[in-house]
């Protein structure tokens, strides 16, 4: 399809900024950046190579390389409040919560029009009224009238899910794993896809971050 459009419209910054996504799910970070420079060749301030790459790296659950790539796209416009925007998500996925709020508050600030944004700062306001608890690789946040009953069950529970899946797997995760714990459905529900009423879930994993009702 992308050779098609570059045969109907040469040069374009969205066949450039596609091929990019496609470039990183093929070869990962450096194809990426090598394709995305495309992009940035046509059109020295856009974004949209390394935010498409970012995006294709966030549905395969890399949100690290995703926040990378984001973290490119600001660099090249620092005004774009998709790039602002999107690197706030995964930096939440990422459980770097204070970096988020950061890029979400410039995204926001720049276009007060996305209910998304809203919602997700609206949340990280609420996280930072709970209880935070280090327990080994663990950081667990619970609301304050649950985290007393909540930790006793919680923490040894922890401790055995990452002992018995550490040796079934033969892997130790890289952490700290950060566990949100939300008393609301809604809240959960924000936290996990930036929007209310999620139904048929009760918990979600974003590798290192798991937030769960």
């Amino acid at each position: 399809a992308l050779d098609l459009l570059a045969r109907v419209k040469p040069n374009s910054l969205e066949e450039a900024g596609f091929r990019a996504a496609i470039a990183y799910k093929a070869g990962g970070m450096a194809a990426a950046e090598t394709a995305a420079a495309r992009v940035t060749a046509l059109n020295p301030v856009s974004p949209l190579g390394f935010r498409l790459a970012g995006e294709q790296a966030a549905r395969q659950y890399r949100f690290d390389d995703a926040a990378a790539l984001a973290r490119k796209a600001v660099a090249i416009d620092v005004d774009d409040p998709l790039s602002q925007f999107d690197l706030g998500l995964y930096l939440m996925r990422t459980g770097d919560e204070a970096g988020a709020r950061t890029a979400l508050l410039a995204s926001w600030d720049l276009d007060k029009s996305s209910p998304v944004t809203k919602n997700l700062l609206s949340v990280l306001d609420h996280l930072d009224t709970f209880d935070v608890v280090p327990h080994n690789e663990f950081i667990f946040k619970f609301a304050k009238d649950e985290s007393a009953v909540l930790r006793t069950y919680a923490l040894p529970l922890a401790d055995e899910a990452y002992r018995q899946f550490s040796e079934r797997y033969g892997i130790k995760p890289v952490g700290p794993i950060l566990v949100e714990v939300f008393p609301i459905h809604d809240d959960f529900a924000v936290r996990t896809l930036g929007l209310p009423g999620l139904v048929g879930a009760l918990g979600a994993c974003f590798g290192r971050v798991v937030s769960m009702e």
